[in-house]
């Protein structure tokens, strides 16, 4: 499957993504929508790439300037393509690879405290509805001001989730993407 980075310091170069139908890269085109709605905030930013599949999302923070990423992914096939892509970049230096599941970061200490976090999770599952509800209790994750979540038109995104309320729905094509805000306490 052919991945490029749409935007950035690193627009157009090409990204490997794992083989077979379990990877499901977010498109260029919702891809060029997300960063056009969050580009002020993704310059200088900690950005997580939660269930990463390729990585294509944090290169693209990476390509718009954050200043660092955090990729999570639990497989491990996919965790080489993320790293392979990160060396061909020259991003590597600005990342960290996960190979874990998103609920165990909460046993991790010292990682950075994520600015904003993007979830991508298999759109056959609750995985979204349930990370969401975790994050509060995930410490570099739960004091985010943002959190994306993409996800199959067809299921509703929840109006709120802990702290983070949803700010907007966009939609484009099957594919939605719901932003949430952290609500000040």
């Amino acid at each position: 499957m052919y991945v490029r980075i749409v935007g950035g310091e690193r627009r157009g170069y090409p990204l490997k993504a794992p083989p077979g139908r379990r990877t499901r890269p977010t498109s260029d085109i919702v891809r060029e929508a997300l960063f056009s709605i969050i580009l002020p905030v993704v310059q200088g930013s900690v950005f997580y790439d939660v269930f990463a599949g390729s990585g294509a999302v944090g290169i693209e923070a990476l390509s718009r300037g954050a200043e660092r990423v955090v990729f999570v992914e639990e497989s491990p096939a996919s965790c080489r393509i993320i790293n392979m892509n990160l060396r061909n970049t020259g991003y590597l230096e600005k990342s960290l690879v996960l190979q874990k599941d998103v609920f165990a970061l909460g046993r991790l200490r010292d990682l950075p405290r994520a600015d904003i976090v993007f979830m991508d999770p298999p759109y056959d599952s609750d995985l979204a509805q349930r990370v969401l509800q975790a994050l509060p209790a995930i410490d570099a994750l739960g004091k985010a001001g943002m959190v994306i979540v993409e996800h199959p038109r067809r299921i509703p995104s929840p109006e709120s989730a802990g702290p983070f309320l949803l700010g907007r729905r966009k939609y484009y094509g099957d594919t939605a993407l719901a932003i949430y805000y952290r609500q000040e306490e």
